[in-house]
Parts: C-alpha cells; sequence; structure tokens
C-alpha cells in the first residue's frame, strides 16, 4: 500500500473539492463568479435597452469594467479552483457574447 501526500493527490486530479459537470458549483470562487457573471449580463441587458444620458462611448466603456472583473473571477473558477459545472460553463458562454459585443461597440464607436 503507498501512501499519497494530500497535494500530491489534488495535483494528480484525484478528490479535488469541484463537482462534475452536471453539478452545481462546489467552491465559494465558483459562486462568486457565477453570482458577478450574472449580474454583469443583466446590467449589460439593462445599458443595451436604457438611454443613460451618458455619451456611447463612455456607456459602453464603463459596462467593461464588470465584465473583465466577472471574466476574471470565472477563469480563476475554472482553471484554480477547476470548477467544471455546467453553470459555470453557462456564464462563461454569456460573458464571451456580451463582452465580445460591448468590446465591438467601443471600437465601432471610437473609429
Amino acid at each position: 500500500m503507498t501512501t499519497v501526500s494530500a497535494s500530491a493527490n489534488h495535483r494528480m486530479g484525484g478528490d479535488h473539492a469541484a463537482g462534475h459537470f452536471s453539478s452545481l458549483p462546489k467552491t465559494t470562487m465558483g459562486w462568486i463568479a457565477t453570482g458577478v457573471a450574472i449580474a454583469y449580463i443583466v446590467l449589460a441587458a439593462v445599458m443595451a435597452n436604457t438611454a443613460l444620458g451618458l455619451p456611447t462611448w463612455l456607456d459602453f466603456s464603463l459596462a467593461l469594467i464588470p465584465g473583465v472583473v466577472a471574466a476574471i473571477l470565472v477563469g480563476i473558477a475554472l482553471i484554480r479552483e477547476r470548477e467544471r459545472s455546467w453553470l459555470i460553463w453557462l456564464v462563461a458562454a454569456g460573458l464571451v457574447v456580451f463582452l465580445g459585443q460591448s468590446l465591438l461597440m467601443v471600437a465601432m464607436l471610437t473609429l
């Protein structure tokens, strides 16, 4: 019988806290990333349909800040925390769509 330290077992992919694709997020970072990403997607949808009275370039630039924060948190949850929940992948796909749209609009408005 061989004994493996807890850190070596974690590096080899065994007994980590993150769940499988069919489960909800298992880590705190997974839940935080999900919440921030959903909040950003709602914010971007509201800002796209509402006139805030700001210049258009500033309106879209302000929407990028929480989007970048959400993308970083989702990246940390996926890579560092090894979170594999369907909810994390769903918000990651939503972030790609909304951040891509925001970046495209900022690029078009600054030309």
